[in-house]
């Protein structure tokens, strides 16, 4: 049984988007006491900033102006927003989706993707001068920054491209056979860039300096990859699926940059998305319950494996199955986890909310937290789709 609303705790900042359309600021102060504060009336999809601002999307339908999108920054502390772009008339990536938006570690660049006449513009906006510079254009397109550096890394359809944000000028080419992924890695102190190439049989991980040059093979996998580094080392996470149209992942492995070609698995799956914790310590599996009924729970396992805890069982939201769809994408710019590894927030209804649903009231999505420890409940934080914490 979860814990109501009122005996929710909070132990950092989150930010979320309410069911009743806004965004807002939920101020970490350890109780149900915790200070709520607005900071737009209406939005989709808040990008926390590393420097105090959040980006966000606005959709507007209907008279007299037609319907329309809007990509906005706000700073935290207050000031009228920045529109970064407006589209008339609207227009999706997917279901709720305006715009996808991904801040450097400082803070102090957005890169953006917004849907242009049919395909996706991709730009980045610098907020020293207010201004944007489109730097691709087509479709998929996932995006990665160098941890405390001035490289975007992007990978469109096969290729995968390296644009330096600060000097500009053409990208450099790192491969045109990236295939088998979606988001590139940096490694965690920035010194290494990965992705994978067609193999054999399965895809080859390939491992180059940040700029892409001087690349070499780490070893072959036997399916497509997700990719994403254990924070605070150069082990190289892969989440591996032989059939990709599943949405599952047979296995997390885990491959030493600085030892060579071996993956040591850490966990069997089936999973839908991982979710590594700030500490690195320990990460976080989505994992189908099996039921029939979309419900989902997450289970937490150790570094090696060892089972830490499992939470109880939900139905995800529309906004949280988009996340967690694109896990690897999503892991650079939406946080789940809290900085400090205490908690992690999920988004949804509980199986015994669901009668609400059925009957034509609205949605009834709650944003959950969840210690992550054995027999912990999941509690209620807010009225919300979805919602994320501070960088760490």
């Amino acid at each position: 049984m979860s814990d109501s609303q009122g005996a929710s705790r909070l132990t950092a900042p989150l930010l979320v988007a309410e069911t009743r359309g806004s965004i807002a600021l939920l101020n970490g102060g350890g109780d149900s006491s915790a200070a709520r504060t607005e900071l737009a009336p209406k939005g989709w999809w808040p990008t926390w900033g590393a420097s105090g601002r959040i980006a966000y999307s606005v959709v507007s339908a209907g008279a007299p102006t037609g319907s329309s999108t809007a990509l906005k920054v706000v700073a935290l502390d207050g000031g009228e927003p920045i529109d970064l772009i407006r589209s008339e008339p609207a227009a999706l990536i997917a279901a709720h989706l305006a715009h996808y938006s991904l801040w450097d570690t400082t803070g102090g660049r957005l890169c953006y993707a917004a849907p242009d006449n049919g395909e996706l513009g991709f730009s980045v906006w610098d907020a020293a001068t207010n201004t944007s510079s489109e730097v691709a254009r087509g479709g998929p397109l996932f995006p990665a920054w160098q941890p405390n550096g001035d490289l975007l890394a992007v990978h469109q359809g096969t290729a995968l491209r390296v644009f330096d944000a600060k000097l500009g000028g053409p990208p450099m080419v790192v491969s045109d056979d990236a295939t088998g992924f979606r988001t590139p890695a940096f490694s965690s102190d920035g010194h290494y860039l990965c992705y994978t190439v067609a193999g054999a049989s399965g895809v080859e991980v390939m491992c180059a300096s940040p700029d892409g040059r001087d690349a070499r093979g780490l070893g072959r996998m036997p399916g497509g990859v997700a990719l994403g580094f254990r924070p605070g080392t150069n082990e190289l996470g892969l989440g591996v699926t032989t059939s990709p149209g599943s949405g599952m992942f047979d296995g997390l492995f885990l491959m030493d940059l600085e030892t060579g070609n071996v993956a040591r698995r850490v966990t069997r799956g089936p999973f839908s998305a991982s979710w590594w914790a700030p500490s690195g310590e320990m990460v976080a599996l989505l994992v189908p319950t099996q039921s029939g009924d979309g419900r989902f729970q997450l289970r937490v396992v150790e570094v090696d494996g060892a089972p830490v805890a499992t939470g109880e069982a939900f139905v995800p939201s529309q906004d949280f199955r988009t996340l967690s769809g694109f896990y690897d994408q999503y892991a650079l710019s939406h946080r789940l986890w809290a900085p400090d590894s205490s908690a992690m927030v999920m988004s949804g209804h509980l199986a015994n909310d669901g009668v609400s649903a059925a009957f034509g009231d609205p949605s009834g999505d709650s944003l959950f937290s969840w210690s992550a420890e054995r027999g912990a409940p999941l509690q209620r934080v807010a009225d919300a789709g979805i919602g994320f914490f501070q960088p760490a």
